[in-house]
């Protein structure tokens, strides 16, 4: 089961207020938080799942997860499983302080739902209200801007300075030179994570598609 994080790109309805929110009752960590997400996820057949947060690609980390000081512009939650036996299903809420207790609460929400159908009545109707449906579109949305594509890659390549990121934009050399060093330690057949590699080739595609230089 694979478990990663994304910039939560749109809301569905409108976001409670702050004063809105509850503490969460929840007393189990992060780790369990996962265990659940991916149990849950393998029963209805997923083999994928995608949490988003509201945050943008320089708050998370190269394998794809929040950065220990990352900070969201609010507390909402949307968990993706692109692939399961009834479609593509997704949650989404923020009626708790923390986002770590409302990816829980999702998960909860997600046993709940399963164990509504132990006796097979609901024949996975359940899950009707939670599907997407023709949506066409991956879960793992592109970098939002070039600039955002370049300071990742400079953190990929393990280079340093702070005029990095703009020769990445403006020099094709320097960025071909840059991808050549990040992917020698980010190839999965090389050991490094395929998550990691996937985003390392989107961020070079964009470099190359919008930035500058013959």
């Amino acid at each position: 089961m694979r478990i990663v994080c994304r910039p939560l790109t749109n809301w569905p309805g409108q976001l409670r207020e702050p004063g809105q929110r509850r503490r969460a009752p929840f007393s189990a960590g992060w780790t369990a938080t996962q265990e659940l997400l991916g149990r849950e996820a393998r029963m209805i057949g997923g083999r994928d799942l995608v949490f988003q947060l509201a945050l943008d690609d320089t708050q998370l980390r190269i394998d794809g997860w929040p950065r220990a000081k990352a900070q969201t512009d609010h507390p909402g939650v949307t968990v993706v499983v692109p692939d399961t036996d009834h479609g593509r299903l997704s949650w989404s809420t923020d009626r708790y302080t923390r986002w770590q207790d409302n990816v829980r609460a999702i998960g909860l929400s997600m046993e709940a739902l399963r164990a509504a159908d132990r006796h097979g009545v609901m024949a996975g109707r359940q899950y009707a209200g939670f599907r997407e449906l023709g949506s066409g579109e991956s879960d793992e949305p592109r970098f939002a801007t070039v600039e955002m594509a370049a300071r990742w890659l400079a953190s990929a390549s393990g280079w340093s300075g702070s005029d990095l990121p703009d020769s990445l934009v403006t020099s094709p050399g320097v960025r071909e030179n840059a991808w050549r060093e990040a992917a020698k330690r980010l190839h999965p057949d090389a050991g490094g994570n395929p998550e990691a590699f996937r985003r390392l080739e989107e961020a070079k595609r964009m470099l190359d598609l919008h930035g500058g230089g013959a």
